[in-house]
């Protein structure tokens, strides 16, 4: 039982992941790259903008 309630955390998490939109660092326009950190491959969210 304790398995299956992980997995369905993890389910759902992965959905909201796949949902965010994201966009890569270097579509940003200047101003708004000089306001986020992007991820190890470069992207951002665009709910932290």
């Amino acid at each position: 039982m304790k398995l299956f309630k992980m997995f369905t955390i993890f389910i759902t998490l992965a959905s909201i992941q796949l949902s965010a939109e994201v966009v890569h660092y270097s579509q940003l326009p200047e101003e708004i790259q000089r306001t986020v950190v992007p991820d190890m491959e470069g992207k951002v969210l665009i709910n932290d903008l």
